[in-house]
């Protein structure tokens, strides 16, 4: 965090008041903070825009993310500002010139203000005030769109957009395929890409999971898998319980915010690769209603699309947990 100076009485005060209980009333308008010169450059997608130090922060104007591919509506009844990005169309960014430093870094600049609008980045609200009637957001709140990298030799801050992806994949099976079932211990669900870029399905036992959904969500912040038995299925019973012993978080509304602890390690019955790479599953959730339960699986990592050649999802039913 950079040293940060103060040179009045009003700016020591600035820096006190986020530190007490006072803000927790804080009303519109009110003083939240102070902005700081900064030498600190920031890039949305390697272009340049205008930044602020926020308390030690990197932090832009919403407002302007709307000429860096992002699409910035305001509801001006819910004072709301909903911002997500929107690279489907070429854009062509502003050209920003960085300002030349006048005063030493870490001089007090101005304050920032409490506000009233809320900011809602891809469905997440994240902090926002209010800098000379445009609305201020930190980097480091929009890690749902991408990683903000700090190169500290280079005094940058950048962040790249990683644009939410999804694939769903539905089974069509034959339907007298449940007809000579057996009881299944293990399937392979492997998606492959195609040279035109597309995902086909295979594996073992794969078709059993027809009149079901498969869908595997992308995001900067991670994978989720999500796939689904119902609940009558035939063969599909070991399976279920088997999984149900790995459950470690519950989507089903039943006890919001309710963490399972599982009763089995995932590794013994899962393995999940991407483009070759073995993943450490990080959560299997579960969710259930119209006679079906979906499984949902969370993965770490960062997964463009055109990283993606292969998604592998395997399960293989130890002994054990047949008993």
């Amino acid at each position: 965090m950079m040293k940060k100076r103060i040179l009045s009485v009003l700016a020591a005060c600035l820096m006190v008041l986020p530190l007490t209980g006072i803000p927790v009333s804080a009303k519109n308008g009110d003083i939240a903070g102070a902005v700081y010169y900064t030498d600190i450059r920031a890039y949305i997608n390697s272009h340049p825009i205008e930044s602020y130090n926020v308390d030690g922060y990197t932090a832009i104007c919403a407002e302007d993310l709307a000429a860096y591919g992002f699409s910035v509506y305001w509801y001006e009844e819910s004072r709301l500002l909903n911002v997500v990005p929107y690279l489907e169309y070429e854009y062509a960014p502003p050209e920003y010139t960085f300002p030349e430093i006048t005063k030493p870094a870490g001089t007090y600049r101005m304050p920032y203000l409490e506000t009233d609008i809320q900011v809602i980045a891809d469905g997440e609200v994240i902090p926002s005030w209010n800098i000379g009637g445009r609305t201020l957001i930190r980097l480091q709140d929009l890690t749902m769109f991408g990683t903000p990298v700090w190169d500290a030799e280079a005094r940058t801050s950048t962040l790249t957009v990683i644009p939410a992806w999804k694939m769903l994949f539905d089974f069509l099976t034959p339907p007298d395929i449940y007809a000579e079932i057996p009881e299944i211990t293990e399937f392979e669900l492997n998606f492959e890409r195609d040279e035109n870029g597309q995902f086909h399905v295979d594996g073992k036992n794969a078709p059993y999971f027809s009149g079901n959904n498969v869908q595997l969500d992308f995001s900067a912040e991670g994978a989720s898998i999500r796939f689904a038995f119902f609940q009558n299925d035939k063969g599909l019973g070991s399976v279920a319980a088997a999984l149900d012993k790995c459950t470690n978080w519950d989507y089903r509304g039943l006890y919001p915010g309710f963490t399972v602890e599982p009763r089995a390690d995932i590794a013994d019955l899962l393995t999940l690769t991407i483009s070759g790479e073995e993943k450490e599953i990080r959560t299997v959730g579960i969710i259930q209603g119209n006679g079906h339960v979906d499984y949902i699986l969370t993965v770490d990592g960062t997964y463009p699309r055109e990283a993606v050649s292969s998604v592998c999802i395997t399960c293989s039913i130890p002994e054990d947990m047949l008993n």
